[in-house]
């Protein structure tokens, strides 16, 4: 998956890609730009809105803080997307199908967390950006997991793992801070930061992860996830040969066929 290769080649295609150095920094930079872009459509939008309408603290903030989350994590993950498409042309193939089941999950999450920003900002409306917080990390985790499924399924365990590391301890990060900072500074955090932040040290560890698994296998020869999910196929069409030997056997003893 190295950026200055080109094209994948046919090794590259049965074992691990070759992720450099120079990826990781790349990869990490785009991510950087589309959190960035995000988080900047988050804190303008709300902050536009509550100078236009004085609506900060009314009943009504709180479902409108919600379609600011949900449209700048859209934003954020559709121009990651296309910039790992671009740097990474042979791993993103099917766009179209990685965007589709970003976007499921991004209106699925809305519909789950809009509940509980409309609950929060009834009940404790100096609480609703950790709504806003928890909503954002939620969607990106799982946005860009389902991306990294569909994007290369064989060593998905890579990306599951890394973006597990950095889920806790994110969420730990924010707590921390919620709980230590100033009412502005949280603001600021939560409106532009947390999707900057989130989506490019996601991005770092998962290419890390790719990274450091990439040089084990050029020095080693070990590719422990290569046959994972080979594995996993193969216990379930053994499952279904027994399933269906036994559902044969039964059917061959009927006295009425």
């Amino acid at each position: 998956m190295s950026i200055l290769a080109g094209q994948t080649s046919d090794e590259e295609r049965l074992w691990p890609p070759h992720v450099d150095l120079t990826s990781v920094g790349l990869g990490t930079l785009a991510a950087l730009v589309a959190g960035f872009i995000g988080g900047l459509f988050a804190f303008v939008g709300s902050y536009i809105f509550v100078g236009a309408t004085g609506a900060a603290g009314s009943g009504v903030y709180p479902y409108i803080l919600s379609l600011i989350a949900f449209f700048s994590i859209t934003i954020a993950l559709s121009v990651y997307l296309v910039m790992q498409r671009l740097l990474f042309p042979d791993k993103y193939r099917g766009a179209g199908l990685g965007f589709g089941q970003m976007l499921l999950f991004s209106i699925f999450s809305y519909a789950l967390a809009t509940p509980l920003y409309i609950y929060i900002g009834t009940v404790l409306p100096q609480h609703i950006l950790i709504v806003f917080s928890i909503h954002v990390l939620v969607n990106l985790f799982g946005g860009m997991l389902l991306l990294e499924i569909i994007a290369n399924y064989r060593y998905v365990l890579l990306g599951v793992y890394g973006k597990f590391l950095w889920f806790f301890a994110s969420i730990m990060v924010s707590v921390v801070y919620f709980a230590s900072a100033q009412t502005s500074s949280t603001a600021l955090y939560a409106l532009l930061g947390i999707l900057t932040v989130s989506t490019t040290v996601l991005t770092f560890v998962r290419l890390v992860f790719e990274y450091a698994y990439s040089l084990l296998y050029r020095s080693t020869g070990i590719d422990p996830l290569w046959d994972v999910f080979a594995q996993i196929e193969a216990e379930e069409l053994r499952e279904t040969r027994e399933a269906e030997r036994r559902l044969s056997r039964f059917d061959a003893s009927d006295p009425d066929l």
